[in-house]
């Protein structure tokens, strides 16, 4: 009997984002799943506010500091080639969000559970590309011009340059991206795991 059998993408994307959230909170994170998945991304991660090592500054206890605060967008694939096709309206609301953004992506190769997994960051020069092509495509500039975004995608090479990522990779992965954007210390994140 043939151990291949057909999976929806939806079925994959859901494998891929249970992985997800099961990688992050194994590790501490605060998960918050997008209960409308329109907005680009499908999780906002925090990391728990103790993980500041800071006395909170109000005296009711409050703790306001999130560390880490990133929007991740989850893709998975069975095939195992390096990249992925995304919907430009997801590139331009991951590109325009003030808080860090990543793309994690899983490749499950035909199983339930990852095989490799990467942790994408989104970048400068892919703000720079989604922006020129949004507004060719705005302008009339462009081959597939004056269409909706989500009609566009946008090929996400990953692989050499991404971190792969185990489990517990990714709240470092996390952290190191996140203080090199924000500019903050990684001596004031909690790195212990």
């Amino acid at each position: 009997m043939p151990r291949h059998r057909y999976r929806t993408p939806d079925t994959i994307g859901k494998i891929g984002a249970a992985a997800f959230r099961s990688w992050a909170e194994a590790v501490g994170l605060v998960v918050n799943e997008s209960a409308d998945d329109q907005a680009g991304w499908d999780f906002i991660v925090e990391s728990n506010p103790e993980a500041a090592h800071e006395l909170p500054a109000d005296p009711f206890g409050h703790a306001d500091s999130f560390p880490v605060l990133a929007r991740v967008q989850v893709k998975a694939t069975d095939k195992s080639d390096g990249a992925i096709d995304m919907k430009l309206s997801n590139w331009v609301r991951l590109v325009e969000s003030p808080d860090p953004a990543f793309v994690f992506v899983a490749e499950l190769d035909g199983e339930n559970v990852p095989q490799r997994a990467w942790l994408y960051h989104v970048s400068e020069s892919d703000w720079r590309d989604v922006e020129r092509r949004k507004w060719e495509n705005e302008t009339g500039h462009g081959k597939k011009s004056r269409r909706p975004l989500h009609k566009l995608s946008r090929r996400l090479r990953y692989g050499a340059h991404d971190a792969e990522v185990q489990r517990r990779d990714v709240i470092v992965e996390l952290r190191h991206a996140v203080a090199e954007q924000l500019a903050v210390p990684l001596s004031g994140l909690d790195t212990e795991l």
